[in-house]
Protein backbone atom coordinates (compact mmCIF):
# COMPACT_ATOMS: atom_id res chain seq x y z
CA UNK A 1 0.00 0.00 0.00
CA UNK A 2 2.77 2.58 0.91
CA UNK A 3 4.05 2.07 -2.97
CA UNK A 4 0.72 3.15 -4.04
CA UNK A 5 0.33 6.01 -1.98
CA UNK A 6 4.00 6.81 -3.11
CA UNK A 7 2.96 6.96 -6.68
CA UNK A 8 -0.21 8.34 -6.13
CA UNK A 9 1.42 11.48 -4.46
CA UNK A 10 2.67 11.64 -7.83
CA UNK A 11 -0.06 11.35 -9.66
CA UNK A 12 -1.45 14.27 -12.14
CA UNK A 13 -4.85 13.40 -12.97
CA UNK A 14 -5.07 16.12 -15.54
CA UNK A 15 -3.47 15.26 -19.22
CA UNK A 16 -3.85 17.56 -22.21
CA UNK A 17 -6.16 16.40 -24.37
CA UNK A 18 -3.34 16.41 -26.97
CA UNK A 19 -1.92 14.01 -25.21
CA UNK A 20 -4.88 11.64 -24.83
CA UNK A 21 -4.02 7.38 -24.38
CA UNK A 22 -4.79 6.16 -27.99
CA UNK A 23 -5.54 2.71 -26.62
CA UNK A 24 -8.09 3.75 -23.51
CA UNK A 25 -9.99 0.73 -23.55
CA UNK A 26 -7.87 -2.03 -25.63
CA UNK A 27 -4.96 -1.76 -23.80
CA UNK A 28 -5.19 -4.57 -21.47
CA UNK A 29 -2.95 -6.52 -19.00
CA UNK A 30 -1.66 -9.98 -19.95
CA UNK A 31 -2.03 -10.98 -16.47
CA UNK A 32 -5.43 -10.07 -14.94
CA UNK A 33 -7.35 -8.68 -18.56
CA UNK A 34 -8.26 -5.62 -17.09
CA UNK A 35 -7.41 -2.24 -18.61
CA UNK A 36 -3.94 -0.38 -18.34
CA UNK A 37 -4.50 2.84 -17.07
CA UNK A 38 -2.36 5.89 -19.17
CA UNK A 39 -0.91 8.13 -15.64
CA UNK A 40 0.78 10.81 -16.00
CA UNK A 41 3.26 12.18 -12.66
CA UNK A 42 4.98 14.89 -12.11
CA UNK A 43 8.49 15.38 -10.37
CA UNK A 44 10.07 18.26 -10.02
CA UNK A 45 10.39 19.85 -13.73
CA UNK A 46 9.48 16.52 -15.29
CA UNK A 47 6.20 14.90 -16.22
CA UNK A 48 6.25 11.24 -17.72
CA UNK A 49 3.24 9.31 -18.40
CA UNK A 50 3.00 4.78 -18.00
CA UNK A 51 0.62 2.76 -18.89
CA UNK A 52 0.18 0.86 -15.48
CA UNK A 53 -2.76 -1.62 -14.55
CA UNK A 54 -5.47 -0.06 -13.19
CA UNK A 55 -6.71 -2.99 -11.38
CA UNK A 56 -3.30 -3.17 -9.66
CA UNK A 57 -3.26 0.82 -8.82
CA UNK A 58 -6.63 -0.07 -7.11
CA UNK A 59 -5.15 -2.88 -5.48
CA UNK A 60 -7.99 -5.46 -6.92
CA UNK A 61 -5.50 -7.92 -8.47
CA UNK A 62 -1.97 -8.02 -7.73
CA UNK A 63 -0.16 -7.62 -10.82
CA UNK A 64 1.88 -5.01 -9.37
CA UNK A 65 1.84 -1.24 -10.08
CA UNK A 66 5.08 -1.33 -12.70
CA UNK A 67 4.68 0.48 -15.67
CA UNK A 68 5.79 1.14 -19.45
CA UNK A 69 6.37 4.57 -20.33
CA UNK A 70 3.53 5.75 -22.39
CA UNK A 71 5.66 7.63 -25.23
CA UNK A 72 7.83 4.40 -25.54
CA UNK A 73 4.47 2.23 -26.33
CA UNK A 74 3.18 4.72 -28.37
CA UNK A 75 6.03 5.61 -30.72
CA UNK A 76 6.56 1.53 -30.54
CA UNK A 77 2.88 1.12 -31.94
CA UNK A 78 2.80 3.59 -33.99
CA UNK A 79 6.42 2.54 -35.29
CA UNK A 80 5.03 -0.44 -36.44
CA UNK A 81 2.34 0.87 -38.52
CA UNK A 82 4.56 2.09 -40.81
CA UNK A 83 5.86 -1.36 -41.71
CA UNK A 84 3.38 -1.73 -44.67
CA UNK A 85 4.38 -4.90 -45.59
CA UNK A 86 4.07 -6.22 -42.31
CA UNK A 87 0.51 -5.13 -40.96
CA UNK A 88 -0.72 -5.87 -44.68
CA UNK A 89 0.42 -9.55 -44.76
CA UNK A 90 -1.09 -9.92 -40.73
CA UNK A 91 -4.17 -8.27 -42.05
CA UNK A 92 -5.00 -10.43 -44.90
CA UNK A 93 -3.36 -13.52 -43.48
CA UNK A 94 -1.20 -13.86 -46.83
CA UNK A 95 1.08 -15.40 -44.81
CA UNK A 96 -1.00 -17.99 -43.23
CA UNK A 97 -1.45 -21.58 -44.14
CA UNK A 98 -3.87 -22.05 -47.25
CA UNK A 99 -6.90 -20.94 -46.41
CA UNK A 100 -9.89 -22.45 -44.58
CA UNK A 101 -12.38 -22.12 -47.55
CA UNK A 102 -10.05 -23.43 -49.89
CA UNK A 103 -9.87 -27.02 -47.86
CA UNK A 104 -13.32 -27.30 -47.76
CA UNK A 105 -13.79 -26.65 -50.88
CA UNK A 106 -11.36 -29.13 -52.21
CA UNK A 107 -13.24 -31.79 -49.77
CA UNK A 108 -16.39 -30.86 -51.15
CA UNK A 109 -15.19 -31.60 -54.88
CA UNK A 110 -14.02 -35.23 -53.29
CA UNK A 111 -17.42 -35.95 -51.48
CA UNK A 112 -19.08 -34.71 -54.60
CA UNK A 113 -17.36 -36.89 -56.60
CA UNK A 114 -17.92 -40.00 -54.09
CA UNK A 115 -21.58 -39.05 -54.90
CA UNK A 116 -21.52 -39.10 -58.71
CA UNK A 117 -19.52 -42.73 -58.53
CA UNK A 118 -22.69 -44.20 -56.24
CA UNK A 119 -25.12 -42.11 -58.60
CA UNK A 120 -23.71 -44.49 -61.98
CA UNK A 121 -23.48 -47.62 -59.59
CA UNK A 122 -27.30 -47.21 -58.80
CA UNK A 123 -28.60 -45.82 -61.90
CA UNK A 124 -31.44 -47.68 -63.11
CA UNK A 125 -31.24 -50.01 -60.01
CA UNK A 126 -34.77 -49.28 -58.79
CA UNK A 127 -33.24 -51.31 -55.34
CA UNK A 128 -29.80 -50.74 -54.59
CA UNK A 129 -28.24 -52.65 -51.33
CA UNK A 130 -28.60 -50.67 -48.26
CA UNK A 131 -25.46 -50.18 -48.04
CA UNK A 132 -24.87 -48.19 -50.96
CA UNK A 133 -27.99 -46.53 -49.94
CA UNK A 134 -26.62 -46.02 -46.41
CA UNK A 135 -23.31 -44.38 -48.10
CA UNK A 136 -24.59 -42.11 -50.48
CA UNK A 137 -27.16 -40.97 -47.62
CA UNK A 138 -23.90 -40.05 -45.52
CA UNK A 139 -21.79 -38.13 -48.47
CA UNK A 140 -24.76 -36.12 -49.05
CA UNK A 141 -24.78 -35.65 -45.43
CA UNK A 142 -21.43 -33.96 -45.57
CA UNK A 143 -21.70 -32.65 -49.09
CA UNK A 144 -24.32 -30.50 -47.12
CA UNK A 145 -22.35 -30.09 -43.86
CA UNK A 146 -19.50 -28.44 -46.12
CA UNK A 147 -21.48 -26.30 -47.69
CA UNK A 148 -22.72 -24.66 -45.09
CA UNK A 149 -19.51 -24.49 -43.78
CA UNK A 150 -18.06 -22.95 -46.85
CA UNK A 151 -20.86 -20.11 -46.10
CA UNK A 152 -20.09 -19.18 -42.79
CA UNK A 153 -16.08 -18.91 -43.74
CA UNK A 154 -17.01 -16.95 -46.49
CA UNK A 155 -19.22 -14.68 -44.15
CA UNK A 156 -16.29 -14.57 -41.64
CA UNK A 157 -13.82 -13.19 -44.50
CA UNK A 158 -16.13 -10.68 -45.29
CA UNK A 159 -16.69 -9.50 -41.88
CA UNK A 160 -12.87 -8.70 -41.58
CA UNK A 161 -12.31 -7.27 -44.37
CA UNK A 162 -12.67 -3.64 -42.49
CA UNK A 163 -9.55 -3.91 -40.76
CA UNK A 164 -7.72 -3.89 -43.57
CA UNK A 165 -9.60 -1.03 -45.30
CA UNK A 166 -8.83 0.58 -42.04
CA UNK A 167 -5.20 0.68 -42.12
CA UNK A 168 -5.29 2.02 -46.07
CA UNK A 169 -7.36 4.88 -44.97
CA UNK A 170 -4.91 5.21 -42.30
CA UNK A 171 -1.73 5.04 -43.97
CA UNK A 172 -3.38 7.53 -46.79
CA UNK A 173 -4.03 10.34 -43.80
CA UNK A 174 -1.59 9.61 -41.31
CA UNK A 175 1.51 8.76 -44.10
CA UNK A 176 4.33 9.23 -41.51
CA UNK A 177 2.86 8.52 -37.52
CA UNK A 178 4.70 10.29 -34.64
CA UNK A 179 4.06 11.48 -30.97
CA UNK A 180 3.10 14.73 -32.77
CA UNK A 181 -0.57 13.75 -34.35
CA UNK A 182 -2.99 16.89 -35.09
CA UNK A 183 -5.67 14.60 -35.31
CA UNK A 184 -5.36 12.25 -32.84
CA UNK A 185 -8.93 11.22 -32.42
CA UNK A 186 -9.46 10.51 -35.72
CA UNK A 187 -5.89 7.63 -35.58
CA UNK A 188 -7.43 6.47 -32.11
CA UNK A 189 -10.84 6.15 -34.31
CA UNK A 190 -8.64 4.23 -37.14
CA UNK A 191 -7.13 1.67 -34.62
CA UNK A 192 -10.11 0.58 -33.16
CA UNK A 193 -10.91 -0.53 -36.27
CA UNK A 194 -8.09 -2.87 -36.77
CA UNK A 195 -7.62 -4.12 -33.39
CA UNK A 196 -9.69 -5.88 -30.73
CA UNK A 197 -7.10 -5.75 -28.17
CA UNK A 198 -2.91 -5.04 -27.07
CA UNK A 199 -2.29 -7.56 -24.23
CA UNK A 200 0.75 -5.21 -22.48
CA UNK A 201 3.40 -7.41 -21.03
CA UNK A 202 4.77 -5.01 -18.44
CA UNK A 203 7.13 -7.36 -16.88
CA UNK A 204 8.65 -8.47 -20.10
CA UNK A 205 8.63 -6.05 -21.40
CA UNK A 206 6.08 -6.00 -24.62
CA UNK A 207 3.00 -6.45 -25.90
CA UNK A 208 0.89 -8.33 -28.37
CA UNK A 209 -2.01 -7.14 -30.57
CA UNK A 210 -5.16 -9.01 -31.06
CA UNK A 211 -6.56 -7.90 -34.94
CA UNK A 212 -9.78 -7.82 -35.40
CA UNK A 213 -9.26 -10.54 -38.52
CA UNK A 214 -8.30 -12.90 -35.34
CA UNK A 215 -4.53 -12.70 -36.15
CA UNK A 216 -2.10 -11.41 -33.99
CA UNK A 217 1.52 -10.10 -33.91
CA UNK A 218 3.96 -10.08 -30.78
CA UNK A 219 6.33 -6.69 -30.08
CA UNK A 220 9.02 -6.99 -27.72
CA UNK A 221 10.47 -3.19 -26.00
CA UNK A 222 14.00 -2.58 -25.59
CA UNK A 223 13.09 -0.56 -22.46
CA UNK A 224 12.94 -1.89 -19.06
CA UNK A 225 9.75 -1.71 -16.89
CA UNK A 226 9.81 1.51 -14.41
CA UNK A 227 9.40 0.02 -10.79
CA UNK A 228 6.43 1.53 -8.72
CA UNK A 229 8.90 3.34 -6.41
CA UNK A 230 10.72 5.16 -9.41
CA UNK A 231 7.34 6.38 -11.00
Amino acid sequence: MGGRLKVARNFCAAARKADANLFTGIALCSKCGRPMNKNTYRRKETQRSYLICGAALHDTSNCGTSGIRYDVFENSFLGLLTQDETVRAVLTGKTAEPGKVDSLKAELADVQGQCEKYMRLIDGDDKPSRRISDALKALEARESELQDQIELEIAKSKATAPPAQAYEALRQEFPIPTIRIDNRSRLKELIRSMVERIEVKVSEPGYSIHFKNGQAYGVKLLSRPVPAERI
